[in-house]
């Protein structure tokens, strides 16, 4: 790193002249670690950092404008602010310090613009400033434009300057009570302590990698929005030394194998998805299989070994594993045998009665359960339903009538994974089902349920607060009895299904992108969001998805929880393959990724969030160079963000659109593809890489582009097509 590297960290947390301004919990923190990372030479390598924890505005200003005076053409100048930051009258941004009056701001406090004329004047090429306070965002407008736009080029005047803020400028910073740092600040520190802000492996973080992990990050707690301003800057204007570890890197390599691999169809199928559970499953955790497995990946990567050698060697360790559960199996046989044979006869009598009872109430049930799936399937032309909305919105169907429906059928048991429930009507079909002795459970985001801001009177009922009707909904759950829980992932909690009567032929799975909400299900009289569910009454997948809520009321979350089978299952329902992929530990982004790789006709998506962090738009990037059609209809919001994949789409060829802003239309929420009109890949999951690595979540993927009967083919034809024509009409209605 060329130059000398000056840091100025400011911390206001304690304003004695002014009773208006909260005190705060971790802006002195927030300096403390930030300071330690820049100070260390194993990150940062500052030549030299100045820490001013609740000092006077004067002392502050005069230390900056110092700095940036003396500082040489090459040198690299930070100054990071946290604390509280107030807009004056006319909406220009202030960052307060000890000594501020609000009635008096602009003379007790450190106006932004002051900060700008301090920038213009110095040689420095290279000023990166990083404020972690509500309104932040505003700081643009003192240096984008006299108003809002042309004033951040004055800033750089012709320099490299990169502003990097924790929030919009109509946005309030938010803080989490269990945290040691500010909701922002965490995930700077974060990045750069453990690496994962180099996003590119290469030894070093720059600013871009980190505005761009800690936006996702942020974003993903569902706090506030960061947001960044490069101007000028040439070349990589690098932040701090990266420690990542070499598993990472080298994780990194072997998954870019495998995707080339993969793509030139070298690879069978079974090998692929082996070599996908290895390579996300950390040392420590591997059994000896995945470590034999690993050290012949480390042999291909090498290239001690050919990719036909490998093939061999892969399926000979299989083999060998086989014959060592063989012989597991006849010991276990054996043992079973000479036990049998010390007990009684009339025990023996008694288990076979049993079992005799058991088949035969098992054969009953399954005929009872075949019976009504026929009866059903006359209505519905087959055990799958798929449910696309709003209605007000011009879709065919009205979700929230689907979601009480499929509660109001229930019978025995309801369990309910959902990330936000604010749904009048669809918390009193719940308390109902209890009502009527149906046994429910229920699993809810955290996040959704506290004050943000705290309240300062917690005691006393406030409808206006942030979530009250979240808080309303889960107290008459409470009331009624009903068991709930919250999530204990740090990440996000993201799914979004309900299985019911699990052991009764009415069983049935709900899953879908839509959170119970008004937004979500058309009920809200203004915002209405693009949406779909599914609904499968089928027993494997039903217990495939018991199998994940269970692990999830458990308290298994996220990179925590107990893992499913290897790799995901396949069943038939309907005739038509369904494969369940649940994240993070299945990484449904490979899943996604293979399934386009082996697209033929064309590729057709209907998306929320859809980052450049995913490697979902690598494998579209990479089809559609190739010559495969690929069309997708983006929400205008995420879409056109800087982090998102739709810029880098559009370069490729895909075709994009995105969603006009029309007078009663908020989000399109759906998370869909449709692939060659024969497979759907729908679910809660957005294509993002925290959503992969770190969230809880659900894909279904229906269909298979291998069928090779010809009345599923057309069964799964038929479905597929259908949903296709609904992002069809989602882009010719609302797309701009």
């Amino acid at each position: 790193m060329i130059g000398r590297r000056f840091g100025i960290l400011i911390a206001s947390s304690r304003f004695p002249n002014e009773p208006t301004l909260e005190d705060l919990r971790f802006p002195e923190n927030d300096v403390d670690g930030f300071n330690e990372l820049l100070a260390s030479q194993d990150y940062g390598q500052f030549t030299q950092t100045f820490v001013f924890k609740n000092k006077p505005h004067h002392e502050i200003l005069r230390k900056i404008n110092q700095i940036l005076r003396e500082a040489d053409k090459d040198d690299l100048v930070l100054i990071y602010y946290s604390g509280h930051g107030k807009l004056n009258p006319v909406g220009k941004l202030h960052l307060t310090s000890t000594d501020s009056v609000i009635n008096a701001l602009e003379a007790t406090s450190i106006p932004v613009s002051i900060i700008k004329d301090y920038v213009d004047i110095s040689p420095s090429t290279k000023i990166v400033i990083i404020l972690d306070c509500c309104f932040s965002g505003a700081a643009g407008e003192d240096f984008v434009k006299s108003g809002v736009d042309d004033q951040l080029q004055l800033v750089s005047g012709g320099r490299g300057a990169f502003i990097m803020t924790a929030s919009t400028a109509i946005q309030v910073a938010k803080e989490r009570e269990s945290d040691q740092y500010g909701a922002f600040t965490k995930h700077v520190i974060k990045g750069i302590k453990s690496g994962e802000a180099d996003l590119d492996c290469d030894g070093t973080i720059t600013m871009n990698e980190l505005y761009r992990y800690v936006h996702d990050h942020v974003l993903d707690e569902g706090f506030q929005e960061p947001m960044r301003w490069d101007l000028g800057v040439k070349g990589k204007l690098i932040i701090a030394r990266s420690n990542k570890v070499p598993w990472a890197k080298r994780r990194k390599k072997i998954r870019k194998l495998l995707f080339n691999l993969a793509g030139d169809g070298i690879l069978p199928d079974d090998i692929l998805d082996t070599a996908r559970q290895v390579i996300v499953t950390e040392p420590d955790n591997r059994t000896e299989e995945y470590k034999t497995y690993d050290r012949l990946l480390d042999n291909l990567l090498d290239d001690e070994i050919s990719v036909g050698e490998y093939i061999s060697r892969w399926y000979k360790i299989q083999k060998e594993q086989k014959e060592l559960m063989e012989i597991a199996k006849k010991e276990k046989k054996r043992k079973e045998k000479e036990r049998l044979k010390t007990m009684r006869i009339t025990e023996k009598e008694k288990r076979r009665k049993k079992q005799w009872e058991q088949n035969h109430k098992a054969g009953e049930e399954k005929r009872r359960e075949e019976e009504e799936l026929k009866q059903k399937d006359e209505k519905r032309q087959g055990s799958i339903e798929f449910f696309c909305g709003l209605s007000d919105l011009g879709a065919p169907d009205n979700l929230e009538s689907a979601i009480i429906n499929f509660i109001d059928d229930t019978r025995d048991t309801l369990d309910i994974a959902v990330q936000e429930l604010e749904s009048y009507n669809i918390a009193r079909a719940i308390v109902r089902a209890k009502q009527r002795g149906v046994r429910v459970r229920l699993v809810l985001e955290l996040d959704y349920l506290r004050s943000y801001p705290a309240s300062p009177e917690p005691f006393t009922i406030d409808p206006s607060s942030s979530l009250h009707e979240n808080r309303e909904r889960m107290a008459a759950l409470l009331r009624a009895s009903i068991d709930v829980r919250v999530d204990y992932n740090p990440k996000i909690f993201h799914q979004k299904f309900v299985i019911r009567d699990i052991q009764e032929p009415t069983r049935a799975l709900l899953t879908s992108s839509t959170n119970f909400t008004p937004t979500g299900l058309g009920t809200h009289p203004d915002r209405k969001n693009l949406n779909h569910i599914v609904v499968m009454h089928n027993k494997w997948i039903a217990n495939e998805y018991q199998h994940e809520f269970d692990e999830i009321w458990n308290g298994t979350f996220g990179t925590r929880r107990k893992r499913h089978d290897e790799t995901p299952r396949n069943c038939r329902v309907s005739g038509i393959r369904v494969r369940a992929i649940f994240g993070p530990d299945h990484t449904p982004e490979l899943e996604m990724m293979k399934q386009i790789l082996k697209a033929q006709q064309r590729v057709d998506f209907a998306i929320f969030t859809f980052s450049d962090s995913s490697g979902i738009d690598d494998a579209m990037i990479s089809r559609a160079r190739g010559g495969l059609p690929i069309r997708g209809a983006f929400d205008r919001m995420q879409g056109n963000q800087a982090w998102a994949s739709s810029h880098g789409l559009r370069d490729a060829g895909v075709e994009i659109y995105f969603t006009a802003e029309r007078h009663n239309l908020g989000k399109l929420h759906h998370k869909l593809i449709v692939i060659d009109d024969r497979v759907i890949v729908c679910g809660s999951f957005n294509y993002t890489g925290p959503a992969n690595r770190l969230n809880e979540e659900n894909i279904l993927v229906i269909g298979n582009l291998d069928e090779d009967n010809a009345q599923n083919d057309i069964a799964q034809k038929k479905l597929a097509k259908a949903v296709r024509q609904e992002i069809d009409r989602i882009i010719s209605t609302h797309c701009g």
